[in-house]
């Protein structure tokens, strides 16, 4: 195993009451560093900075390094003195300069842009110190709270430029933001600060965030995708990953991949966009119909086809003029377009009629006068649902309300022939499977808050407590403060909004309902694994079953 005593770290910090990891001593120190010295090297040339990036890995404790750098306060901050910030515009092949100079007054306050659901996270690790704390995160706060009392305020998004545009002459010692690559200020104020800090564990993902919000203060800041992401890695502060753990050893993550019934994923799979795909993926039938042009009742196989027909009749047409043309290379390319395009409605309607093939999942026999049920677009016998209705008004499978006349009834030509076999559990019957076959706690993460429709009634007809993280800051908080006191088991959250930062390591398994980029899994698994986790962790991925 390679050592890491070379890598030069501060000592345990007299201005903290807990003791840090080796790895936060080395951040620490590399974040005082370029503090001091505000330059940066690149590969041809010296960088001036007054912007960092602590990108350390999701979990093993960046804000503990933040708030030691703050507690220690070695930035010079000469508070007898305005803050400056130069401008310099090149003319004349770098023969004429000019530099435009702007004062700004001083405060020796360090100022903390974080998400709704980690403000108190960041109070408890800022407890450690002597520091003089304040949260504004409501309307009140942001219109009454004095940053001039205080070392460090934070400040919740929703609250942001409500309370810095009381301060627009002001120079912040440090302006700070935490997870800038997953939280967004719509029409961000300019911030200006003595040091800034963006604290992240994917620092790629600042600057899709914000490069198209125009208005913002983060989109002039990163300069465009180019100018930010050119300098980025010289700005980080980062340890080695292998430095990090084993500097605190996380216990171990296992995957588990549990292949999940999926007929109508299936049956659209490569014949519609990544968009629709990954909303069917993630249960959002509704938000695949729109998208496909639909209704709510309306059937998505036969919505696919429609367009296809569609780029069947242009496809035809262009067809038609090339030969009127005589242009044969250009006939012969779209007539190619043409024989795909006739292969793709081939391979739909033999999915479908392999779905008509299966069982009802009521009576267990072969499906006669079928009929689709809107929400989980899944198929019944007419009779078998109609039946069901009149004592349940919900899916059998998706438990979603369901109304007799939002069913569609759908013509097949002959009974056919029944070729089902034993099949796979849904997503919502392996998540009741997982949740009941073990003692513990569950996030169950998605993409989309649709997903949660159906998985809310299955966990309410299994008798089973859950929380979802929405709403206001006070409902977030207490259904977080429920699940880690155990009076829940089971939480929901959306991997794209409600992710970023939350420290959740009491939890035992965590249940991707779908897949899920490298970014959003890294933040994802980043929730359970802290330090401080004594317990191996158990990822469950809930994928499609293969055709």
């Amino acid at each position: 195993m390679e050592t890491y005593e070379h890598i030069p770290m501060i000592e345990q910090p007299s201005e903290m009451q807990i003791d840090l990891y080796p790895h936060q001593l080395a951040s620490v120190y590399m974040m005082e560093k370029l503090e001091r010295e505000q330059q940066a090297k690149s590969d041809d040339c010296m960088l001036e900075t007054d912007l960092g990036i602590l990108a350390d890995l999701t979990g093993f404790g960046k804000s503990l390094s933040i708030v030691t750098l703050i507690a220690r306060d070695k930035m010079l901050w000469d508070m007898s003195e305005d803050h400056t910030v130069k401008e310099i515009t090149t003319f004349a092949s770098q023969h004429i300069r000019k530099i435009t100079q702007k004062s700004h007054i001083k405060i020796d306050t360090t100022l903390l842009l974080v998400g709704p659901l980690v403000y108190q996270q960041w109070l408890d690790e800022l407890s450690h110190t002597t520091l003089r704390v304040r949260k504004v995160t409501t309307r009140r706060e942001a219109c009454n709270v004095d940053a001039y009392d205080y070392d460090v305020v934070i400040v919740v998004v929703s609250m942001f430029n409500r309370f810095v545009e009381r301060y627009h002459n002001i120079a912040w010692k440090r302006f700070i933001f935490d997870e800038p690559g997953h939280l967004r200020v719509p029409a961000m104020r300019k911030v200006c600060a003595g040091f800034t800090w963006f604290v992240t564990a994917t620092p790629e993902a600042i600057a899709p965030r914000h490069h198209n919000c125009s208005t913002s203060y983060m989109c002039k800041l990163i300069g465009g995708l180019y100018d930010f992401d050119r300098f980025r890695t010289d700005i980080t502060v980062k340890n080695d990953d292998d430095f990090v753990r084993q500097s605190f050893e996380m216990p171990a993550t296992h995957h588990e991949y549990h292949q999940c019934h999926s007929p109508l994923y299936n049956t659209i799979h490569g014949l519609v966009s990544d968009k629709i795909k990954n909303m069917i993926e993630a249960g959002n039938i509704s938000g695949a119909i729109q998208s496909l042009g639909g209704q709510r009742t309306d059937n998505i196989v036969d919505l696919v086809m429609k367009r296809k027909n569609l780029e069947l009749e242009e496809i035809q047409s262009k067809i038609r003029i090339w030969s009127l043309r005589s242009e044969e290379k250009k006939i012969e390319e779209w007539k190619d377009r043409e024989s795909e395009v006739l292969k793709q409605m081939d391979i739909l309607t033999k999915r479908f009629e392999n779905i008509l093939m299966n069982n009802c999942v009521i009576c267990q026999s072969q499906l006669s006068k079928p009929v689709m049920e809107p929400g989980c677009q899944n198929i019944f016998c007419g009779n078998c649902l109609l039946t069901w209705l009149q004592r349940k008004n919900s899916c059998p499978i998706c438990r979603r309300p369901v109304r007799d006349e939002e069913l569609t009834y759908i013509v097949t030509n002959g009974e056919g022939k029944n070729f089902e076999k034993e099949r796979n559990m849904t997503k919502e019957e392996t998540i009741i499977n997982i949740i009941s076959g073990k003692k513990g706690r569950f996030i169950i993460f998605s993409d989309w808050d649709e997903t949660f429709d159906t998985i809310r009634s299955v966990l309410k007809e299994n008798k089973i407590k859950f929380a979802e993280i929405k709403g206001s800051i006070k409902s977030c908080t207490k259904a977080l403060e429920k699940y880690k006191e155990g009076k829940i088991n089971v939480i929901f959250l959306n991997s794209k909004y409600n992710s970023s930062g939350i420290n959740m390591q009491e939890t035992t398994d965590i249940i991707l309902y779908h897949q899920m980029g490298e970014d959003s899994k890294t933040q994802i698994l980043g929730r359970a694994n802290r330090i401080g986790r004594q317990t191996p962790l158990q990822v469950h991925h809930l994928v499609n079953e293969e055709l």
